[in-house]
């Protein structure tokens, strides 16, 4: 099927888009049974970036239900991966057994992503990774949480390490990775090629390699 040319393809200007969101298909999105509220075409290019990027690492900011979470650890653990799923919410949700028990997934709850304690944890955990660290971020979507979470986590990473900042279909999110990107000029690549890959994502102009 030929692309449209309409500049907004990809995101809020594409009529499948507007339909999906309108139906609330993110709502109703399960994995094994838990609640992932993502785009399907986002989850699918994440495997592939993993394949694609020899990703075996992941950070992830908002956990809510933990299906995302759980999508990603099964991921790792398909690909016999050496690192673990690190997923980061301010609240303590119920979480399902699969998600809680999983040994490729830990959770990180009750603090902010950018709370001092959680960013200086995860700087410790991270800080003699050699392999290929995956960055999601989907957490708090006002301009100032999404800048601040850049700020912190982006020194974390390394070269060749991918980032992803969900959500920019959002003025919040999208401000705040503006805001980011114009106070740290080229510190990202935007991988426009994978972000483009299906038509639909909730993260326009939000998939990035670390220069």
């Amino acid at each position: 099927m030929a692309k449209p040319k309409d500049k907004n393809f990809h995101g809020e200007g594409n009529i499948l888009w507007k339909d999906y969101h309108t139906r609330k298909g993110k709502d109703k999105m399960l994995y094994r049974g838990i609640q992932v509220i993502k785009n399907p075409m986002d989850l699918w290019n994440y495997q592939e970036v993993i394949e694609e990027h020899d990703i075996h690492w992941v950070i992830e900011t908002g956990t809510h239900r933990g299906g995302s979470a759980l999508f990603l650890a099964d991921v790792l653990k398909n690909r016999n991966a050496k690192g673990k799923v690190y997923t980061i919410d301010r609240s303590k949700g119920k979480m399902d057994s699969k998600v809680k028990n999983n040994p490729y997934l830990v959770l990180m709850l009750e603090k902010s992503s950018v709370d001092p304690e959680r960013v200086k944890s995860i700087q410790e955990i991270f800080k003699d990774v050699k392999e290929k660290i995956f960055l999601v971020l989907d957490s708090s979507h006002t301009p100032a949480h999404v800048e601040a979470e850049l700020k912190e986590y982006i020194p974390i990473l390394k070269s060749g390490d991918y980032v992803v900042i969900e959500d920019t279909h959002a003025l919040g999110p999208r401000e705040g990775l503006a805001n980011y990107l114009k106070a740290h000029p080229g510190s990202l690549i935007h991988d426009e090629k994978r972000n483009t890959n299906f038509g639909l994502t909730y993260a326009p102009k939000g998939y990035f390699t670390v220069k």
